[in-house]
């Protein structure tokens, strides 16, 4: 669910595909149930096939102590 600064909320799924992340709207609430917004999901993932839809790791940044700052 995303919660909109003007506060409306919407059912969303965000997934990546060719590299780019790409936002789904399903609908919003209370309009769409989440019984409904819950199947809607899965048939969308179904139609995705194998494009990612889990959220990106963080990258690691180095130790500060393994680099050297000079003045």
């Amino acid at each position: 669910m995303y919660v909109a600064p003007s506060g409306t909320k919407s059912w969303r799924l965000k997934y990546r595909f060719q590299g780019r992340e790409k936002l789904l709207t399903f609908g919003t609430y209370p309009q769409l149930s989440l019984k409904e917004a819950r199947e809607a999901c899965a048939a969308a993932k179904k139609q995705l096939g194998g494009v990612s839809t889990r959220p990106c790791r963080k990258r690691s940044l180095p130790a500060l102590g393994k680099t050297r700052l000079r003045p």
